[in-house]
């Protein structure tokens, strides 16, 4: 009787022992049904994406091979007869289309850890978060197989250039040119071009470098030693030449924009804008236009009310003293007619140019820091003599920069005179109006990355209030193309330091040759128009060189009388259409 118990005892035990070892073996069996399921679901979804965006057909076989194998995965699972939870089995299989049914494409185990990289790669916010994902797509690369290690070399040569390592982004091209298994001809296409952009900018990078490197070399040989320095001068020249050449070609060739993210410059930087309108002018005084009896306080007020109709609210003029002219009787007349018409005014300091101020004064930091000091005194002066005027808003620093100069001496030049301005009267402005045209009346200009560098350098020692970028189109109008570059650098520039950037558009065109005696214009209403269009979206104001000479309704010239009646016909239809 004992025994029988036992026996019954052990029996019952040995069947519980069978019951939880199946039942084990039941969830198991159900949860890799779920993941079989899973998996189907996910490839069905891919391969709908990959239909609907219409990829080409080696991506599309890839695709429906997976969906088809996870298929029959899932229904190998549920054919041994176990019933999965949740009626998976009632979910039909979507129909396949007839071209795909039977493909039979090999399929890496990793695409979807690629794509998912490449995801993460291209959506990485921080340096650290893309270093992460470029090197994981490294690792994942090296197992990955047909079109998907084309599209992952693809994203990891534009990762390389967006960190300006083009020669790993050119190698990294070069392989995907010459496996055209692994590529479709729309990635090798793409692949070519990005690969001659890396050549493009390395070739650039390193003439930069060359040319920085010959640069420093030049500054650190003493002028006791002249021929090493002109020697040095000479590779100076010879390395900013092929720099030249190279920016050309880079900026020559059709692929300048790419999805690595562009260059230094990646564009310009702009402003929120103004409207496309000429609000400012400057005013000379010197050569005439200074004198009483044929420039009075009332001629000044005719001059004001012309510019008023055409919605200009600033005046500058240019400089109270130049060489030696005094010319303060005038600046006095001009700003008691501001006075009364209610015209913004920034008066201009002196200026002396008789010390070859742009063939080499100002490459000089003991002249430089000496004739602050001058001008800073002058200044001084200015602006107790003027301070009572309501209409006495700025001063206006004269010298101007060509970014041919020591930007931080240069910068320590403004600097200085500025703050003599603002001890009399803090609240005044300050404004300079550079140029970037190496030379005057020609098209020639610094590289935009080059010209932010510069401006950020100098602007942030000169400590002004604003910077009024001369366009340079009066001496050429192929400056027209150059606005978008130079202006783009100078307002990024500006847009970093906290700086406002105006835009100074030159109003009139030469009627001599570059090597003669100067002589001018009024500008054509279409130039102008170019003008305005051009530079209105980067700066916060346009103003104009000059009013009194190239745009005025009052003087005896046809030429600014055509402009001022054209330009006030636009801004009137301009204000109607409002």
């Amino acid at each position: 009787m004992k025994i029988h118990k036992i026996i019954n005892i052990f029996s019952g035990s040995l069947l519980l022992v069978i019951i939880n070892l199946a039942s084990i073996g039941f969830c198991n069996d159900a949860q890799n049904v779920r993941a079989a399921y899973e998996r189907y679901i996910k490839s069905y979804a891919e391969f709908k994406d990959a239909a609907a965006r219409g990829l080409d057909e080696q991506r599309l076989r890839i695709c429906t091979s997976r969906y088809l194998k996870d298929l029959e995965a899932y229904r190998k699972l549920i054919s041994g007869g176990l019933k999965p939870e949740n009626s998976y089995e009632d979910v039909k299989s979507p129909a396949q289309p007839e071209d795909y049914s039977g493909a039979q494409v090999a399929e890496p185990e990793n695409r979807l850890d690629i794509q998912s990289i490449i995801s993460q790669l291209r959506s990485a916010e921080t340096p650290a978060q893309k270093d992460s994902a470029i090197a994981r797509l490294e690792e994942a690369l090296a197992s990955a197989e047909g079109a998907e290690a084309g599209e992952a070399r693809l994203a990891l040569g534009e990762a390389y250039m967006a960190r300006k390592e083009y020669a790993k982004a050119a190698a990294v091209f070069d392989i995907l040119i010459k496996s055209q298994v692994a590529s479709g001809a729309g990635i090798q296409k793409k692949a070519s071009a990005l690969k001659k952009k890396c050549e493009l900018n390395d070739a650039y990078s390193k003439a930069y470098a060359a040319m920085i490197h010959a640069e420093n070399k030049y500054d650190g040989i003493a002028w006791t030693n002249p021929f090493a320095k002109l020697a040095a001068k000479l590779a100076c020249a010879k390395a900013s030449a092929e720099y030249n050449f190279a920016r050309a070609r880079l900026a020559a060739s059709s692929l300048f924009e790419t999805a690595s993210g562009g260059s230094d410059n990646d564009g310009p930087v702009i402003n929120s804008g103004c409207a496309p309108l000429i609000t400012g002018a400057f005013f000379q005084f010197s050569g005439g236009h200074n004198d009483e009896k044929d420039y009075p306080v009332e001629y000044w007020k005719k001059e004001i009310a012309a510019m008023k109709k055409i919605g200009m609210d600033t005046a500058i003029i240019q400089f109270n003293q130049s060489d030696g002219t005094d010319l303060s009787p005038a600046t006095e007349r001009f700003l008691t007619a501001a006075d009364a018409l209610e015209m913004d005014v920034f008066v201009g300091t002196m200026l002396d140019e008789s010390t070859m101020w742009y063939v080499g004064a100002k490459f000089n930091p003991l002249w430089l820091e000496k004739e602050s000091k001058t001008v800073a005194e002058y200044t001084s002066r200015l602006v107790k003599k003027f301070k009572g005027h309501k209409s006495f808003v700025g001063v206006y620093i004269p010298y101007e920069d060509n970014t041919l100069s020591l930007p931080g001496a240069l910068g320590d030049f403004y600097a200085a005179i500025v703050k003599a301005a603002k001890t009399e009267k803090p609240e005044l402005l300050s404004m300079i109006s550079p140029f970037t045209c190496i030379r005057p009346g020609r098209a020639k200009s610094l590289p935009g990355e080059v010209l932010k560098k510069y401006y950020k350098t100098m602007l942030s020692r000169a400590k002004i209030d604003i910077c009024a970028w001369q366009d340079g189109v009066g001496g050429t109008t192929d400056q027209l193309k150059k606005i978008d570059e130079d202006l783009g650098a100078i307002a990024s520039a500006c847009n970093e330091i906290g700086i406002t950037a105006w835009a100074n558009a030159e109003v009139f065109h030469r009627t001599t040759p570059l090597n003669e005696e100067f002589g001018a214009e009024g500008t054509d209403f279409q130039t102008m128009k170019a003008q305005i269009d051009s530079e209105y979206k980067y700066v916060s104001k346009i103003i104009c060189f000059d009013f009194n000479h190239y745009f005025s309704p009052n003087i005896e010239s046809e030429s600014a009388k055509k402009l001022y009646n054209d330009y006030l016909w636009y801004y009137q239809n301009r204000q109607r259409a409002k």
